[in-house]
């Protein structure tokens, strides 16, 4: 009986303990994510650095901007939108990623803006 209640304590404690790495693996995991993550982020900031210091005219520095978020930070979309002095409306300058449709899309949030996305409005309104 008393070797059954050794065997049954070791078995829990294993148990424990194997909960306990698998734990530690997933928070890892997580961890080596962020940090690939994080990388990827900041080569892309430092190739389009880079490109400020190489190219002077601005459509063509917003074109390869998006070009370089999609292809170094891994993002499947771009664009940038500037506000319209004139106008005070917020226009597409430039993408990267984006699909025809995806595009139409774009458009049409931005020409109406009761259809547009809460965080674009939020970004406009507090700078």
């Amino acid at each position: 009986m008393r070797g059954k209640r050794a065997l049954n304590d070791m078995t829990g404690q294993l148990n424990q303990n194997s909960g306990s790495i698998h734990a530690e693996m997933a928070r890892r995991q997580g961890a080596e994510l962020q940090v690939r993550r994080l990388n990827r982020t900041y080569a892309m900031l430092s190739e389009i650095n880079r490109l400020l210091v190489r190219k002077y005219q601005q459509s063509e520095i917003l074109t390869l901007a998006c070009q370089i978020a999609i292809a170094r930070g891994g993002f499947r979309l771009a664009w940038i939108g500037l506000i319209n002095p004139t106008t005070g409306r917020l226009e597409l300058v430039a993408h990267g990623g984006a699909s025809p449709d995806t595009m139409e899309a774009l458009r049409l949030v931005f020409n109406n803006p009761a259809l547009g996305c809460d965080f674009t409005a939020q970004a406009l309104k507090t700078g």
